[in-house]
């Protein structure tokens, strides 16, 4: 069964993350066949605009913070868990520093919780807050609009916004594998992985 499905309808992509029994969490194979599936979507012309859906924490949520929109419902888990696993939080804190004040930021990636939905869009995370049901025809009805506007003026100004990020992006990168390293050289995600597997299996 693919990790990630594909559709095409009128211009629109929907583009899914297939792992519901693991809620969609990031793994080797979403891992080896996103990026492809985007890559085509990108390069086909009569894709306009492109709808990422999943139910994920964490990397999903990352996922989520590359997009331009985001769609959600209020009761929603969005967080950036990964302290609780040993791992430091870098990836998600530094994509977070261009939507949150500092000190939600800090929040978030130290303590590792949740927010919901509606917290969310409080806080400027999630642009439409509708209730679950409506959350893929509101994001569907947001990519319609999306490519309905005048596409070569849409193209220029996401061209600009991205030479606004691309540089910090690319440090950030380098920056999440150094200190990725350095959590796994403590030992501390793995003696907490076994402590989880511990107590599942007691």
């Amino acid at each position: 069964m693919p990790a990630v499905l594909v559709e095409r309808a009128d211009g629109i992509a929907v583009v899914r993350l297939n792992r519901p029994q693991r809620l969609n969490a990031i793994n080797q194979d979403v891992r080896h066949e996103l990026p492809p599936a985007l890559a085509a979507l990108n390069a086909d012309p009569g894709v306009r605009a492109l709808v990422l859906a999943g139910a994920a924490a964490g990397a999903g949520y990352q996922l989520a913070l590359y997009c331009d929109l985001r769609v959600a419902h209020p009761e929603a888990k969005i967080g950036q868990p990964e302290v609780k696993t040993g791992l430091a939080s870098i990836l998600g804190t530094s994509l977070m520093r261009w939507h949150l004040p500092f000190g939600m930021n800090a929040e978030l990636s130290l303590l590792g919780d949740f927010i919901s939905g509606e917290r969310a869009a409080q806080l400027g995370l999630i642009n439409r807050l509708v209730p679950r049901g409506e959350v893929m025809a509101t994001a569907i009805e947001l990519a319609r609009a999306l490519g309905a506007r005048p596409p070569n003026a849409l193209r220029l100004t996401k061209a600009h916004m991205r030479e606004l990020t691309q540089a910090a992006f690319d440090d950030i990168l380098v920056a999440a594998r150094r200190y990725q390293r350095l959590a796994y050289e403590a030992g501390e995600p793995q003696r907490l992985f076994k402590e989880l597997s511990k107590g599942k299996g007691s």
